[in-house]
């Protein structure tokens, strides 16, 4: 959810260090295609009223159809062109803002509980519409802030709050975890002796019946898998695979689906050395 605007105080944040601005591409090509797409249509509309017979109605129709749907379109790339409107973020010694239009953001490194490789709206990536690519910080109150691809440099960003949420998270996870405790990621949890993944029971059939909505029954459900079922952890384009030696099917866990997966990586290294 979005915070309503408000003051931001940038001096409790420190020293500014970085400004990551609106992309060019955000800023030119939705303005770029509003205009190109109307024009194009407009010279074929044109090309059949010159060149194809009066008779010919049901070509006639469909280059009036394509007219209006490239008028459509256009608004829906000014919107979007417009909706991004003041968009950077500032990028302070202890935290960073984010502005947009009228609203801002503000959110100090030590407020960060997760970080998310994948912008989304709701408790969870499952839980709303998702964009392509991007970014969400979730801060300890639950509010969500996007980084998307609008913005300018937007890996360096990510790789800074990457780096800062390291840094205050790595301590306390790796003592919990050679103490024998567990550290949990979301749906999964890591300890000394395995790893433990909690999900909601599915109904099989329901799925097949409803096209493939997901349908929970009851409680969730802990399984539960000692490392020494896994032969290797190899990080892939998408996901984790934990290989299982023997079996046809191994176990993965989608970077998307995870919380501070770089946190869990990190904790993997002290079970499976070769994880990069």
């Amino acid at each position: 959810m979005d915070m309503p605007p408000f003051a931001v105080d940038s001096v409790t944040l420190g020293a500014l260090q970085a400004v990551h601005k609106r992309s060019l591409f955000n800023v030119v090509g939705p303005l770029f295609l509003a205009v190109l797409i109307p024009a194009a249509a407009a010279a074929m509309v044109y090309a059949v009223i010159r060149f194809v017979p009066p008779g010919e109605r049901e070509t006639m129709d469909k280059a009036w159809l394509l007219a209006a749907a490239s008028v459509i379109g256009s608004l829906v790339l000014l919107w979007s062109w417009a909706k991004n409107l003041g968009l950077h973020v500032d990028v302070h010694e202890l935290g960073f803002v984010l502005h947009r239009r009228s609203q801002t953001q503000a959110c100090r490194w030590d407020d960060i509980a997760e970080l998310w490789s994948t912008p989304f709206y709701g408790p969870s990536p499952g839980g709303g519409r998702q964009t392509k690519a991007g970014y969400t910080v979730r801060k300890r109150d639950g509010t969500n802030i996007l980084l998307t691809p609008a913005l300018a440099g937007l890996e360096r960003l990510a790789g800074r709050v990457r780096e800062e949420t390291y840094r205050r998270m790595m301590p306390w996870a790796l003592s919990q975890f050679q103490a024998g405790g567990q550290v949990s990621f979301g749906m999964y949890s890591v300890s000394r002796q395995g790893l433990a993944v909690t999900a909601p029971q599915v109904s099989i059939g329901a799925i097949m019946l409803s096209g493939g909505a997901v349908t929970s029954l009851g409680a969730a459900q802990t399984t539960f898998m000692p490392w020494s079922e896994f032969s290797q952890v190899r990080p892939e384009s998408q996901w984790l695979r934990l290989v299982r030696p023997g079996l046809a099917i191994d176990w993965t866990i989608v970077y998307r689906m995870v919380p501070n997966m770089h946190v869990l990586l990190a904790l993997l290294q002290q079970v499976f050395p070769n994880v990069k």
